[in-house]
């Protein structure tokens, strides 16, 4: 982090030096790194500026004021970044209008940002393909996004289709294809001009290039290398504006990358003086830190914080950056933003709140999805043993922790509901299903759980799969000792097997015996996990009272014949869903909300009925 940060830290930490606070700061854990950063959100950048943030905003002006040292218009960015949730949208459009509404008593430009993945991984795009979470870009008013990874999560053409409906500018400066246009049906910029009084700054927009940190979506954008694209935009804007007087770039950048390129920045003689700022995203802590010779921000995920920059310019003509992190609770409630979320959420509860399975108690174990990224959480290997129970003859079943992203503090035995299952499982996750040896899935698994802090490959594995003390060796699989010479039947992600996450010795494995199956075999983990859910109420309604039982196809299909034509009170062959509910109402065995809902989950081409062989698909 930067002096200037640190500097503010000393007095909160009652440390004695910058050095003292740096190395506390370092050893810190998320949770106590986010919780101090709020508590200095006022604490400006590595030049010492005073924060003037005044909370009465006298005359309209904002609560930050003017910075002291400001020659002339300077630059305000209010910015959030990685944003999967509605919930704290009408705050982050109430810190826009406030800084919008000071422009003209302040003298400054004021623009909002978002550096991408605001459509996916989400519970709302899986729905609705983006539609909602897209508009919400509108409602709060951003000016300006960008790509993130997450957002080639979507087919290309329903990228196509959200990225038109954008109000604002998408600015695009190194992803060559897919070519897609915004609502003016030209091709996205490579950056865009911000007149700020009698100064020009350029706003580009750098994604990532590993490509292992991208869904499998055929075909994969190609995007070009970060430190070259900068130079190759540099040199652009240069051609056609002239040397602009301020470069500020958008990064949806791992932190190590950021860092790599900021360096990179800090070598370039004409770009690294203009570069006072860069504009993060992709990791979901907090960073404001310099790099290079740049103060890079990253403002955590969800829009809980509010990032404010302010670029300006002193008497001497030097350019300058305060930085202001605040908490999105500080901020009023928007009603026009508040309404939208509240009617999409709401819509989405009807859905959400339909539980499709019950969490069993596990001896007491806390049961949380919050700590995936760090440590063995037992809600995981429940959910992988659900999926496991419809993947026949499979052993052993493993996925990394960054791919469950629920981040729930804890759930209680009892319902587990279609929403819990679509906040968990976000991503398509296509589960292949291949035969490993044993000591190289052990290994493999040994390696992602042994490095220090966040471990966003660390894999979980199924309820069959026991660990020692250690937690990192494997001692029990699919119920029985394990043998790391034997040859075991796994599913996981498919695209871990293709390299995702240099996960050795697993990736040298696949890659050397060429044993990952093609994409398109690959079934989404959901599938796996409704079908089991499916599985369970079928059971129930045919009266088994063990909803794990194996049942051999002939006892099945009997049971079904007789159950079956009790519930086809047409007798056409066929049941209706009003058949399928009373039914169920005058049983009692399975909710007939769930059982509706699951037959429509499988009734592609929506019939409104449900055959005899969709069963003996669905729940054998």
């Amino acid at each position: 982090m930067g002096s200037g940060a640190c500097g503010g830290l000393v007095a909160a930490a009652a440390a004695t030096n910058e050095q003292e606070v740096a190395d506390m700061f370092s050893c810190m854990s998320l949770e106590e790194r986010t919780k101090v950063l709020g508590l200095i959100s006022k604490a400006t950048s590595t030049l010492g500026c005073i924060d003037t943030r005044d909370d009465s905003k006298p005359g309209g002006g904002s609560r930050l004021g003017r910075p002291p040292q400001a020659t002339g218009t300077f630059l305000r960015v209010v910015t959030v970044n990685d944003v999967y949730k509605l919930e704290n949208y009408p705050r982050v459009a109430s810190a826009i209008q406030e800084f919008k509404a000071a422009q003209g008593k302040e003298d400054c430009v004021c623009i909002s940002t978002l550096p991408g993945d605001f459509l996916s991984p989400c519970t709302l795009t899986n729905l609705d393909g983006g539609v909602a979470m897209l508009r919400a870009l509108n409602e709060v008013g951003f000016d300006y996004v960008m790509y993130g990874n997450h957002e080639f999560d979507l087919k290309t053409p329903v990228l196509q289709k959200r990225i038109k409906e954008y109000n604002g500018k998408w600015i695009n400066s190194n992803v060559s294809f897919p070519e897609l246009v915004g609502q003016d049906g030209k091709v996205l910029p490579e950056y865009d001009i911000i007149k700020v009084g009698d100064k020009k700054v350029a706003l580009t927009a750098f994604l990532l290039d590993d490509m292992s940190q991208f869904a499998p979506v055929e075909p994969q954008p190609k995007i070009g290398k970060p430190a070259e694209s900068l130079v190759k935009t540099f040199e652009k804007i240069k051609a056609a504006e002239g040397l602009p007087d301020c470069f500020l770039p958008m990064f949806h950048l791992n932190i190590r990358e950021d860092r790599a390129a900021a360096d990179f920045i800090a070598k370039q003689p004409e770009i690294w003086p203009r570069t006072p700022v860069i504009l993060g995203a992709h990791d979901h802590e907090v960073f404001i830190e310099e790099a290079g010779k740049s103060m890079l921000v990253k403002f955590g995920a969800d829009a809980v914080n509010v990032g404010v920059i302010d670029i300006y310019w002193d008497a001497s003509g030097k350019i300058k950056r305060n930085i202001h992190m605040i908490e999105a609770i500080d901020f009023p409630v928007d009603p026009k933003v508040d309404k939208f979320a509240k009617k999409e959420m709401d819509a989405l509860s009807q859905l959400m709140d339909v539980a499709i399975t019950e969490i069993p108690d596990m001896n007491g174990k806390k049961l949380s999805t919050a700590r995936v990224r760090f440590e063995m959480e037992p809600m995981v290997s429940f959910l992988l043993s659900e999926c496991k129970e419809s993947m026949p003859k499979v052993d052993w079943v493993f996925l990394q922790g960054g791919n469950v992203r629920g981040g729930t503090d804890e759930y209680n035995p009892g319902p587990f509901t279609y929403g819990n299952l679509m906040a968990e499982f976000a991503f398509d996750t296509h589960m292949a299903i291949v035969t490993l040896p044993g000591k190289i899935v052990a290994e493999t698994i040994k390696n992602t759980r042994t490095p220090e802090g966040t471990k966003p490959f660390f894999l979980h594995c199924d309820m069959g799969c026991e660990f020692a003390d250690d937690g990192i060796t494997v001692t029990v699989v699919n119920g029985a000792p394990f043998d790391p010479e034997k040859m075991y039947c796994v599913s996981t992600y498919q695209f871990l097997l293709c390299g995702m996450g240099n996960l050795e010795p697993l990736g040298s494995y696949c890659k050397e015996n060429d044993c990952v199956p093609p994409l398109e075999a690959c079934l989404g983990i959901k599938n796996y996990f409704i079908e089991t859910c499916m599985r369970q109420a079928w059971l129930q309604i045919l009266g088994y009272a063990n909803i794990h039982e194996i049942v051999s196809p002939e006892e099945f299909e009997a049971t079904l014949n007789r159950v079956f034509n009790d519930m086809d009170a047409e007798q056409n062959g066929i049941l209706a869903a009003w058949e399928i509910r009373d039914y169920l109402d005058s049983k009692g065995v399975v909710s007939s909300k769930l059982v509706n809902f699951l037959i429509s989950s499988f009734d592609l081409e929506e019939k409104g009925f449900i055959a005899k062989k969709d069963i003996m698909a669905i729940a054998h």
